[in-house]
Parts: C-alpha cells; sequence; structure tokens
C-alpha cells in the first residue's frame, strides 16, 4: 500500500517493492499509475517494459479521455483483454523484450549525452565569439536591424513609386513614344 501512495502521489516515475518473491512495479505518468506484479524471476527490466508498452497502449487507445467520470472496472471488459494479449506476449519473449528495453535505455543514454554536447557547443561557440569580437557581438546585431530596416525602406519606396507611376499611366497622363523606322 505504501508503495502505491507513493507512486501516486508523483507525477512521473517508476518504483519497485519487492515482497517475498514478488515484485511490485509501478509506473506513473500523467497522473496515471501503472502497476504490474511480477515473480522476481523477471527482475526490473521486463515489468517496466511491459509497464511502458500498457501505458503506450492505453493513451494509444482512450488518448486525453477523461478518467474521473469512469466508475471502478468500467475498462475491463474493453481493455481487459489487451493487457492479457500484451502479457503474455510479454512473457512468452521476455529475451526480446529485454533486449528491446535495453536498447532503449542504450538509444536514451546516447540522445541525452548528444544533446549535452551540441550544448555544450553551442554555448563554447557563443563564449569564443564574444572573446574574439567582444564589441563586435553588440553592433553585429544592431548592423543586422539596421541592414533589415534600410531594405524595407528601399522596398516601400520602389513599391511606392511603381504604384504611383502604373497610376499616373492609367489616368492616361502617360505616353509611350515609339520610334519605328522611317
Amino acid at each position: 500500500m505504501k508503495g502505491l501512495k507513493k507512486a501516486a502521489s508523483s507525477a512521473k516515475g517508476k518504483y519497485s517493492y519487492p515482497f517475498d518473491e514478488l515484485t511490485f512495479n509501478y509506473l506513473t505518468d500523467h497522473g496515471i499509475t501503472y502497476m504490474v506484479m511480477a515473480d522476481c524471476m523477471y527482475g526490473r527490466r521486463l515489468p517496466f517494459v511491459y509497464l511502458e508498452k500498457l501505458k503506450d497502449l492505453f493513451v494509444d487507445k482512450y488518448g486525453a479521455r477523461s478518467l474521473e467520470s469512469l466508475q471502478a472496472n468500467a475498462l475491463s471488459q474493453e481493455f481487459g483483454p489487451l493487457m492479457k494479449e500484451l502479457m503474455e506476449f510479454s512473457m512468452h519473449n521476455s529475451d526480446e523484450m529485454k533486449q528491446l528495453a535495453k536498447l532503449k535505455a542504450q538509444v536514451l543514454e546516447v540522445q541525452s549525452a548528444l544533446t549535452n554536447n551540441i550544448e555544450q557547443v553551442e554555448a563554447a561557440s557563443a563564449k569564443v565569439e564574444e572573446d574574439r569580437f567582444p564589441q563586435k557581438a553588440g553592433r553585429s546585431k544592431c548592423s543586422t536591424v539596421c541592414r533589415v530596416i534600410l531594405c524595407v525602406l528601399i522596398l516601400a519606396l520602389l513599391t511606392g513609386s511603381l504604384a504611383a507611376w502604373f497610376q499616373l499611366c492609367n489616368s492616361g497622363g502617360c505616353t509611350f513614344i515609339h520610334q519605328g523606322s522611317v
């Protein structure tokens, strides 16, 4: 009961509580707690792979459907068979599920490392730019803004001139002199 209270109080997290030869595994995400009781021989990885798949299946099927309005066991007939099928698949393919979990963890680790490296490179690049050109950094922003404003003004002046010329031509004040061969 202690584990369920802790899981329910959290917005997101994973918890495991061993009891005799069993583990109670909880996954909480967006206020919904998913729980599975597993034999200790399955370890922690497989139950959490199952819970992640269960969460994905639940979210895909029900989306943002309001759970507060549901009564107890309201989804048992509809979602129960899907849970059973997923559990049987997980138990019969436990090695593949464990490999999948390991691969997913490695991908998340690489993704996190890449994100960190990119952020560090960007920070170092900005610092190098500041150190090499301390005055230019402030001026370059200003000069870029000034160039954009100048381009907009020139474009507005050209557009206004063309509009005035077309209006003058349409009112008959504009004549073209064509010099042909005589």
